[in-house]
């Protein structure tokens, strides 16, 4: 398991090789610190570290409360509901949406 200590160490040995590699007077973007930094840290834990670290980052996501998704939301639904309703769309059971999703899916997977 690899620790804080670790992790400092990486940072570290990150933006030295960038500063090392790509001069002072070059600019040295916080992409490129992040990509090395995965490559030498992230890509040492083992993969049901690294599961619990995107599963981490993925919920950290849902702290961002978007005020108006929710009413914008009931209002798509009212307006398909009133579509179905009106027989304005064509309704597929989902079973077969799903298997057409699958089927083409499946065909790009393809090789030439």
């Amino acid at each position: 398991m690899l620790c804080n200590a670790d992790l400092r160490s990486a940072w570290r040995a990150v933006v030295k090789d960038s500063f090392m590699t790509q001069g002072c007077a070059t600019k040295v973007t916080t992409s490129k610190l992040r990509s090395d930094l995965f490559s030498r840290y992230f890509r040492r834990m083992a993969e049901s570290e690294r599961a619990v670290l995107a599963h981490q980052l993925i919920a950290s996501l849902d702290d961002v409360v978007d005020p108006g998704a929710e009413t914008e939301w009931h209002e798509i639904i009212d307006r398909r509901s009133r579509e179905i309703a009106e027989g304005k769309v064509n309704c597929r059971p989902v079973e077969q949406v799903v298997g057409d999703i699958r089927t083409k899916l499946h065909a790009r997977s393809k090789p030439f």
